[in-house]
């Protein structure tokens, strides 16, 4: 039974990107349907942190190197001011 459902998940996986949903789910047993699914969303959501985890690295170092640079030019402007 393991290799039977194991056998019916892997086509319906290979089915889902070129079968509409609608149609993909009807065609597939609802244990099936809930497994493919849960793979594609997965992959999905993979591809997305990917993609966003690089945005969020260049905004992390941008205010990292814009507060360096504020605290830097505060300490220029207090011994400028502290000496006159």
């Amino acid at each position: 039974m393991k290799l039977s459902l194991q056998a019916v998940t892997k086509k319906a996986v290979e089915a889902y990107p070129i079968t509409p949903r609608d149609e993909w789910v009807l065609n597939w047993p609802g244990q099936v349907v809930l497994a493919s699914g849960i793979i594609h969303w997965t992959v999905d959501v993979t591809k997305v942190w990917n993609n966003s985890i690089y945005i969020y690295i260049y905004i992390y170092i941008y205010i990292y190197i814009y507060s360096v640079c504020v605290y830097v030019y505060v300490c220029v402007c207090v011994r400028v001011c502290t000496r006159v």
